[in-house]
């Protein structure tokens, strides 16, 4: 966000919010810079959407595609396993 990326999280804030909360967004996605105060509101806004759980959900949900995707074209090998590995590392992460 500070460095003008949109993510996931952001995303799914824009797609859940009422209105009210909509044209806020807008208008400060609207500017070049955006001040401490905004970047506060915004991730109130991301706790009162759950955009964070409904992003973890997703990422959860390709993994797992991709596991069972894994186990049915692929032999067992160690580098299957440390995809394996790295696949649940990234979903456990805790924000």
């Amino acid at each position: 966000m500070l460095d003008g990326r949109i993510t996931l999280p952001i995303i799914i804030l824009k797609q859940r919010a009422d209105k009210r909360d909509s044209l806020f967004l807008k208008q400060v996605f609207s500017q070049k810079k955006l001040s401490l105060h905004d970047i506060n509101n915004i991730n109130n806004l991301v706790k009162k959407y759950s955009s964070i759980d409904a992003s973890v959900d997703i990422a959860r949900d390709y993994s797992k595609r991709a596991l069972e995707y894994l186990d049915k074209h692929f032999v067992d090998s160690d580098e299957k396993t440390q995809f394996k590995k790295l696949s649940d590392s990234l979903t456990l992460r805790y924000y």
